[in-house]
């Protein structure tokens, strides 16, 4: 069970990272959350990489994006709704 914890945090981790990269493009980091893990457990199932191949990790990458994108559209809602305007007032953000 350890070890799907952590290929679910692969999804989130990519999509953070395409974020970083590339900007606030929500198919793009959707599609990086899925397809960059995948590409490698693929990787590792044809010997390019050492590892070993498991479907059960590729829905486990599924779950974290999906995770992602759900916390991602709260986040987005909470924002354009105004319901964060009092605590970004308290932190001093403008």
């Amino acid at each position: 069970m350890r070890g799907r914890l952590f290929d679910v945090m692969a999804g989130p981790y990519n999509a953070s990272l395409s974020k970083t990269l590339v900007g606030d493009n929500f198919p793009i980091n959707f599609g990086a959350a899925i397809m960059l893990p995948t590409m490698l457990e693929i990787e590792q199932g044809v010997g390019i990489k050492s590892g070993t191949f498991d479907t059960g990790d590729i829905a486990a990458y599924v779950v974290g994006a999906v995770g992602w994108a759900a916390f991602e559209g709260t986040a987005r809602a909470i924002h354009d709704s105004g319901l964060s305007l009092p605590i970004y007032r308290m932190l001093g953000i403008q």
